[in-house]
């Protein structure tokens, strides 16, 4: 037949009950962890597991923590951490000489973005910048030092950045405005730097726009310079994506850059782009198809108002 689990007998219960009463006094504990313990314990490595707790004695596991821990009890509380032996951010004249090396490590990139954010003057940051000649294209690969590069770009006078410029140029520009944390710092030097500045980044962006504009991180820099470049910079744009439409929106990431070209015309150039978007054959069926086509269809359909739900209608 169908046995009956231990824990489900009345005088198991009251076993575990008593067993747990008298390990518990031997341990101090308090009446009322007392009986929630003994209302939750059920089985028997409960109890097993109370009896090491309780024991006075060292496991052979003890050999493996620190000596500090190794006679205190599992019962007893955690000893407070002592802050004042937490390492604390230096300023400036911490990192200095030290900056490439902190930039690389999750904490010390931390410290390095604060001493750049809080420094006394512009020479000081430009200071602690130049650490980071040399090693522009590693650090704007790297999962930290990408961030300090990032706050030397948002801190330090453009005047002071053309270092990164022509480390980033010297090899390929195309590569790190494809990669996952590259194409954050190009973004960055978009935002930051005049547009002579940063001709020869937008140049070899513009060399390859359509690959540019469908790759997963590639296409955040198109968007910037569509949202920060000069008037040429976003016709050329424009006029590539125009001129093979079809291509654009139905790929994944062309989608993005079909709405970041809207977002700089004019309301009637807008509105004659959202025409051409819905009367491509084919276009607007295969757009819906994905969820950046569909908001695309959605926000022309805004755009045009009854013109343009009366043309979807029409299809």
């Amino acid at each position: 037949g169908r046995s009956t689990p231990i824990f489900g007998h009345r005088s198991a219960r009251l076993l575990s009950r008593q067993f747990l009463r008298r390990v518990h006094t031997s341990m101090d504990a308090p009446q009322g962890r007392l009986d929630a313990l003994s209302r939750a314990a059920r089985a028997y490595p409960v109890q097993a597991l109370l009896l090491r707790m309780a024991s006075r004695e060292e496991g052979s596991w003890a050999g493996y923590l620190p000596t500090s821990c190794r006679r205190q009890r599992l019962s007893e509380p955690p000893p407070a951490a002592d802050t004042a032996a937490q390492p604390r951010p230096p300023g400036s004249a911490g990192v200095r000489g030290r900056v490439w090396l902190l930039a690389r490590h999750s904490d010390g990139c931390r410290w390095v973005q604060q001493a750049m954010q809080g420094a006394q003057s512009d020479i000081e940051r430009v200071s602690l910048a130049a650490e980071l000649r040399g090693h522009i294209l590693e650090a704007s690969r790297c999962p930290n030092a990408n961030h300090v590069l990032q706050k030397c770009i948002t801190t330090t006078p453009p005047r002071a950045l053309e270092f990164v410029i022509e480390e980033l140029t010297a090899t390929s520009v195309r590569q790190v405005a494809r990669h996952k944390y590259g194409c954050r710092v190009v973004q960055r030097l978009l935002e930051r730097c005049p547009p002579e500045q940063v001709r020869p980044i937008v140049n070899a962006v513009l060399g390859d726009v359509t690959g540019m504009s469908v790759h997963q991180y590639g296409t955040y820099v198109v968007q910037k310079i569509l949202a920060s470049g000069s008037l040429r910079d976003r016709a050329y744009i424009q006029q590539a994506v125009l001129g093979d439409l079809l291509f654009y929106g139905t790929a994944v990431n062309g989608c993005a850059v079909i709405s970041a070209i809207m977002d700089g015309l004019t309301l009637e150039e807008r509105q004659a782009l959202c025409e051409r978007v819905l009367e491509e054959p084919g276009l607007p069926a295969a757009m819906a198809c994905r969820s950046q086509g569909a908001t695309l269809v959605a926000r022309a359909l805004d755009t045009l108002g009854r013109r343009g739900h009366g043309r979807v209608a029409a299809m």
